[in-house]
């Protein structure tokens, strides 16, 4: 019965130390306006391509 003795799960991570890194985003607008310029770019793109294929 020595293997009621052995641990059945081990885990590092119970005697490993965690270090997180804070993590600095920009503010919401500009990211919010960043995603409107890339939109706006996507679209004059498609456009062009419509009337590449004469599509409407």
């Amino acid at each position: 019965m020595q293997d009621c003795l052995i641990p059945t799960v081990l885990s590092i991570n119970k005697y490993k130390e965690v270090v997180y890194e804070k993590v600095e985003y920009e503010p919401t607008d500009v990211i919010m306006g960043k995603i409107e310029a890339i939109e706006a770019e996507i679209q004059t793109e498609f456009a062009e391509l419509k009337e590449l294929l004469n599509i409407k």
